[in-house]
């Protein structure tokens, strides 16, 4: 494995708060972490955090392990699945999943904002009205021309899932991938124990997001299982393949496949909910069988990773 600066030196020269790192090479695992988690704790790469859009490569591969067992599905229409919307369906008839899952549908709605998404509720109809109004929204590109990161994506996505799984969207992922990836640690409530993020020093509540919002950023993890999460991909030669053809137009300040940003060998994306007091990061390169996750609970944390990947991205 790489030799890399220690957790705790990463601490003291940056002043974060805090921060977990764990990595793989060809099966053999280590992990370390460093600073303070919050309520006089110290923190441990077992302690979960809030991992925001590394819940998006999750939602991708749940959706290419469906697609597999149902070929075809992935380039099907979306509107197909919402016959109840067809009276107030105002985008692209012929948007598609993989354009969903690589941010090419042409979409770029700001306007569900969280107040919007808290107010659908917290019961399973929420992500079909969050689905609902992503679909009456307007359609700023044609599907597949131009790269625009955009939540509302993956709340159509997701929609899309649990009707393609017949259950929730929450009972899918689990069945899909957190089960079968061994990802005990990893759910869409705040779960017990969990590290306080921090920003300017101070620690931040506790963000509870609302359900419309979990198939874009709703995940809490930790860094051994974001690491059994990459060994899960890294053993399925297909499945990834599948996730690391870039589908944005050449053009694109970036390149993105199925949930992941590609850049050369290298598979990566970052995390982070405004306010929350965390940034994420995860990082495969599949030629080598390696990953490295880095979870920091402050808001500067960004650049900490950046550094760890040797890339920044603005998405």
């Amino acid at each position: 494995m790489r030799d890399r600066e220690d957790p705790s030196d990463i601490v003291a020269r940056t002043g974060i708060a805090g921060l977990a790192m764990g990595e793989s090479f060809d099966g053999r695992r280590r992990a370390a972490a460093a600073g303070v988690a919050g309520d006089a704790r110290m923190i441990t790469s077992a302690m979960p955090m809030q991992v925001a859009s590394l819940t998006k490569p999750v939602v991708a591969a749940a959706a290419a392990l469906l697609c597999r067992a149902e070929p075809g599905v992935d380039v099907r229409p979306v509107a197909d699945f919402f016959p109840e919307f067809d009276g107030c369906w105002n985008i692209a008839r012929n948007l598609t999943l993989r354009d969903l899952l690589s941010h090419t549908s042409g979409l770029l709605e700001e306007s569900l904002t969280r107040p919007v998404l808290a107010a659908m509720g917290d019961g399973d109809h929420a992500l079909d009205l969050a689905a609902r109004e992503v679909v009456t929204k307007r359609q700023v590109h044609p599907p597949g021309t131009a790269w625009n990161y955009y939540n509302g994506n993956y709340y159509l996505a997701g929609a899309v899932l649990a009707r393609l799984g017949g259950g929730t969207f929450e009972s899918v992922i689990e069945r899909m991938v957190l089960r079968p990836a061994g990802m005990i640690s990893t759910g869409f409530t705040v779960p017990a124990g969990a590290v306080h993020g921090h920003s300017d020093g101070v620690d931040v509540p506790h963000p509870e997001l609302s359900r419309a919002r979990r198939p874009a950023a709703g995940l809490w993890s930790t860094v051994e299982d974001l690491i059994r999460f990459a060994e899960f991909l890294l053993a399925d030669a297909e499945l990834v393949a599948s996730m690391r053809t870039p589908l944005s137009p050449a053009t694109s300040v970036v390149q993105y496949g199925l949930g992941w940003v590609i850049y050369g060998e290298t598979m990566l994306h970052h995390g982070a909910t405004p306010g929350s007091g965390f940034r994420s990061g995860l990082q495969l390169i599949p030629a080598e069988r390696r990953a490295l996750a880095v979870l920091v609970n402050d808001e500067r944390g960004g650049e900490v990773i950046d550094d760890l990947f040797g890339y920044e991205y603005g998405a």
